[in-house]
């Protein structure tokens, strides 16, 4: 990101038109993530350069087409776009921020309260199928999955390039993770994360409860019952320090020990702040 802020001023300095960086939507990770790897090499996200939203299928053309100069998304359009040399990853989102949280399973509270059980199992479903993806001997049934039910309309290799990027030469990070480390638990500090990030680059009410309206979307409660289905360990706390881990650690729990990833920031910083 320090080079990419150099090369702006550069730009600048030269009279060029800023450059053009879509990212998924307006309320995304990606949008947040990439934005707090802009900042981090000094770049002003909103000053600097122009933002715009971009649909993942569609990002590769755009940047063929050189209506965007990057682009910010999931897999697999990362792979598509070097297979099909059109652009080069720079960057991953577990560089950014180790074993962040990007897909969510999210209901509105009136279905919710309506369907308590069929939320319940819903939740667990997920967590079992999560638990099947982290197989690596799985990942190519999934990939042929996704791409003989056209969910993603990208070449198959793309694909399982994706699903298998945690082999150990890679170097953009271990690559997908679902279940491990309790990847699929909602910590509530995570949701506070985004909420801040959020204020910091929307104007917010600065009387808004941050912690309330974290805990009200997050539900770690609600994970629990689902995985003591299957009696599984998972965190008996709802927050924890992020970034404070740049190497696997272990997490304590009434159902035995959890061997959690790392989840340190790019610059180093924790949330919520010292």
């Amino acid at each position: 990101s320090l080079a990419l802020h150099r090369l702006i001023e550069a730009d600048r300095a030269a009279g060029r038109p800023p450059l053009v960086f879509a990212h998924v939507y307006p309320f995304s990770t990606h949008h947040y993530e990439l934005r707090y790897w802009l900042a981090a090499g000094g770049t002003r996200p909103d000053h600097d350069l122009n933002l715009v939203v971009v649909p993942p299928p569609q990002a590769v053309a755009q940047l063929e087409a050189g209506r965007i100069d990057a682009f910010c998304v999931g897999a697999p359009w990362g792979e598509v776009a070097e297979r099909t040399g059109v652009g080069r990853r720079i960057v991953s989102k577990y560089q950014i921020w180790n074993n962040s949280p990007e897909k969510v399973l999210g209901v509105t509270r009136e279905w919710a309260e309506s369907h308590p059980q069929t939320h319940i199992a819903l939740i667990a479903a997920l967590i079992e199928a999560n638990r099947w993806l982290d197989e690596a001997a799985h990942r190519d049934e999934a990939a042929r999955l996704l791409c003989e039910g056209h969910y993603i309309d990208a070449p198959p290799e793309c694909i399982a390039e994706a699903l298998h990027a945690q082999r150990s030469d890679s170097p953009f990070g271990p690559g997908l993770v679902f279940h491990a480390g309790a990847a699929g638990f909602p910590w509530v500090s995570q949701a506070r994360w985004f909420i801040e990030q959020m204020r910091r680059w929307h104007p917010m009410s600065k009387a808004l409860d941050v912690s309330r309206v974290a805990a009200e979307v997050f539900r770690p409660d609600l994970y629990r019952q689902a995985a003591a289905l299957s009696g599984l360990a998972v965190p008996a706390i709802d927050d924890k320090t992020e970034g404070a881990h740049a190497d696997p650690w272990t997490l304590d729990t009434p159902a035995g020990a959890l061997h959690m990833g790392p989840d340190r920031y790019l610059d180093g910083a924790l949330f919520p702040p010292v």
